[in-house]
């Protein structure tokens, strides 16, 4: 996984996980910390893109930090909270979502929402009809 290929945005929410992390105590950054720093960010799509399917923002980020809550904490001097690492079932969303990134590029979307004419099977020259070919 290439950080650099992320979007400004996730390498900024990717940040603000890590200090979330260290600011709470946590050795690892996981899917929790990742949710809780989009819901924080201004402009953020996952704020559009959660209020669109009826999520109550408020709801989720209290719920995202009751999660947080729940995970071990360290502390002393001998703690060394700037080396955060990725829990496995982050890493593991991660390379599931620059798969289907990579997927989803293959097909490109128009973005009027219409049909994408390369994609048209039918030349514009060809008329379908329901007649047999006479041979």
């Amino acid at each position: 996984m290439d950080f650099n290929r992320f979007t400004e945005k996730l390498q900024e929410a990717f940040r603000s996980a890590q200090s979330l992390a260290a600011n709470r105590g946590n050795q690892q950054i996981d899917v929790e910390h990742l949710l809780v720093a989009l819901l924080e960010q201004e402009s953020g799509l996952a704020q559009s893109i959660l209020a669109r399917a009826d999520v109550k923002l408020e709801d989720a980020h209290r719920r995202l930090i009751q999660e947080l809550d729940k995970l071990p904490k360290v502390s002393g001097s001998g703690v060394n909270l700037e080396q955060i690492h990725i829990t496995a079932r982050l890493q593991k969303l991660l390379t599931a979502a620059e798969t289907l990134a990579s997927a989803l590029a293959a097909f490109p979307i128009d973005p009027s929402g219409g049909p994408d004419d390369a994609d048209d099977p039918v030349d514009e020259g060809d008329e379908a009809t329901d007649e047999p070919d006479a041979d």
